[in-house]
């Protein structure tokens, strides 16, 4: 998770560095969540057929040798296949030392692996299950298709002027979709455990928190994409400062995951509309702050009101985990938790595609400007938080 985001303050510096454009740096971003979010079940049952302890090694240490790839990647090109290779892992923000500038944050990530891979090989034990589940290879093959026609379209379709290649693409992604619905329910019919299994997608937990959690972390990954583009190009705030402005936020985000479970114990499923209504509230402080001072206003001014987001995302976020969980067998808990964690990552490398996509073409000046731009974008994040809001309160109640 934090190799997903960690590159965001980076990305006005990988552009300048690189010259990359603003489709490629969205690729750096999203092909990294749709190479999780295809992959990640499937890892998950090799496991169970290889062994787990097995599996954690060899992508470890693929991993981390992606990561040394990404950190000495010559051009923008070699960085976002490396970039699609990565799994996740810590990492620095911009120190610039010995002028590396944007290169630690991928390469600290290789003594970890290494160090890992020393320690894991020592103590982790080697375990599988008695009866794997099998492999569902052509629900992932269409998957990822289906993934791949969408987003690329979506993220290179404008910077390229839209050749006939890319509509044919976009033509195939939901035929590719109905294809993966047709194939994943034939699978379940005769016996098998497809990808994602229908039968589970309709368990009511499930069917009340994933069509949520779509928006919720779609809109997320788009605004992190977009804070880092417009304070570090437009409001020239270096990339340390632009990423200290969001430590608030993610302390206060911690503080609300980490008690989420008082208030749901309290107050049930409704801590989650609760959270992003709060949410609502610090983006629309936020866009009072843009429309006042721009473009004068430093980090230490964006850091308030980052503080609000954070306290509504916390609980809002993690209550929706507890709520498509709460009713999902035990002995079927790695399914349910692949389908949401799958859900999750496809969520952010589609608003990064979609959301970054819109702004960016709505940002130059011939259509509106940054300012303008950035105002619209956070007013539609303010109505997807309230749509959340208003559908939230049906969630069931956990108690």
């Amino acid at each position: 998770m934090i190799d997903f985001f960690i590159v965001n303050v980076v990305l006005p510096t990988i552009d300048t560095t690189l010259h990359a454009g603003a489709t490629t740096l969205e690729l750096v971003v999203a092909g990294y969540g749709i190479a999780y979010a295809v992959l990640l079940v499937l890892g998950g049952r090799l496991g169970d057929m290889f062994g787990r302890r097995r599996l954690f090694l060899a992508g470890l240490a693929a991993f981390t040798v992606a990561s040394l790839a990404c950190g000495l990647a010559p051009t923008a090109t070699i960085l976002v296949l490396a970039r699609v290779a990565q799994g996740a892992a810590a990492a620095l923000v911009s120190a610039n030392i010995a002028g590396t500038t944007w290169r630690p944050i991928f390469l600290v990530n290789v003594p970890v692996g290494i160090i890992t891979l020393v320690l894991a090989r020592r103590t982790v034990p080697e375990t599988r299950s008695a009866n794997p589940l099998g492999i569902d290879r052509l629900g992932t093959a269409i998957f990822g298709v289906a993934l791949l026609t969408l987003m690329l379209p979506l993220m290179e379709g404008q910077a390229a002027g839209w050749p006939w290649w890319m509509w044919v693409l976009l033509a195939i992604s939901p035929v590719a979709g109905a294809a993966f619905v047709f194939v994943e329910r034939r699978a379940e019919r005769v016996g098998q455990v497809p990808l994602l299994p229908p039968s589970m997608l309709r368990m009511p937990s499930i069917r009340a928190g994933v069509p949520l959690a779509v928006p919720l972390y779609a809109a997320y990954g788009g605004f992190m994409v977009v804070y880092a583009d417009t304070t570090q190009d437009d409001l020239r705030i270096n990339a340390l400062d632009s990423a200290l402005a969001l430590i608030p936020m993610t302390a206060a985000y911690f503080a609300g995951s980490l008690s989420s479970s008082w208030f749901v114990a309290r107050f049930g499923a409704r801590v989650s509309p609760l959270g992003t209504l709060i949410q609502a509230v610090g983006l629309t402080v936020l866009t009072g702050l843009i429309l006042a001072s721009w473009p004068r206003m430093g980090a230490l001014a964006l850091t308030a009101r980052m503080l609000i987001n954070g306290f509504g995302q916390g609980p809002a976020a993690t209550t929706f985990f507890r709520v498509v969980l709460s009713a999902v067998p035990v002995e079927r808990a790695g399914l349910g938790s692949g389908v949401l964690v799958t859900t999750q990552q496809t969520s952010l490398a589609l608003g990064v595609a979609m959301l970054g996509t819109l702004f960016t073409a709505l940002s130059v000046p011939a259509v509106l400007g940054m300012r303008e731009a950035f105002v619209l974008f956070l007013a539609g994040q303010v109505v997807i938080a309230l749509v959340i809001t208003v559908f939230g309160r049906k969630l069931p109640d956990l108690r």
